[in-house]
C-alpha cells in the first residue's frame, strides 16, 4: 500500500493524503474492510504522531467498521494492537478498555485457546509497564 511505503519512509503527511484517498474510495465502493483498514492506518498514524485522542477516533471508526461485517477475528485482532499502544504509552485504562472489548468478541467465537493466551500476554506485558 503505498501510505505505508510513504510512512516507513517518513513521509507522513503523504500517507495521511493516501489513506484518506484509499479511504474515500472504500467508501465509494461499500468495501467494509477496507474502510476498518484505512481507519487503521489512520490511527496509527495520529498515534504515532502522539494525537492520541484523533487515533481513538479512527480505532472506534475500524472497530465500527469490522462490526457491521462481522470480521470477528479482525475486530479482536485490532483491539489487541490498540491495547498494546495504549499500554505502552502508559495510558493502562484505556489498554483495558480495548482488551475487555476483545473478551467481549472473543467470547462470540467461543473464546480460543490462543487469543485467551494472548490477552492474558498483554496483561502480564500491562502489569511490568506499570512497575517500570
Amino acid at each position: 500500500n503505498l501510505g505505508n511505503m510513504q510512512f516507513n519512509n517518513g513521509k507522513r503527511k503523504e500517507a495521511e493524503t493516501s489513506y484518506l484517498e484509499a479511504l474515500k474510495l472504500t467508501q465509494e465502493v461499500g468495501d467494509k474492510v477496507g474502510a476498518a483498514q484505512d481507519y487503521t492506518y489512520l490511527g496509527n498514524l495520529q498515534f504515532k504522531d502522539g494525537k492520541v485522542e484523533k487515533a481513538e477516533e479512527y480505532f472506534d471508526l475500524a472497530i465500527e467498521s469490522f462490526n457491521a461485517v462481522n470480521s470477528t477475528v479482525n475486530l479482536i485482532q485490532l483491539c489487541l494492537t490498540i491495547a498494546r499502544m495504549e499500554i505502552v504509552v502508559s495510558r493502562r485504562d484505556e489498554g483495558d478498555k480495548y482488551l475487555d472489548k476483545a473478551r467481549e468478541f472473543a467470547k462470540i467465537i467461543g473464546s480460543p485457546e490462543s487469543i485467551m493466551k494472548a490477552i492474558a500476554d498483554i496483561e502480564k506485558f500491562k502489569d511490568q509497564v506499570d512497575k517500570k
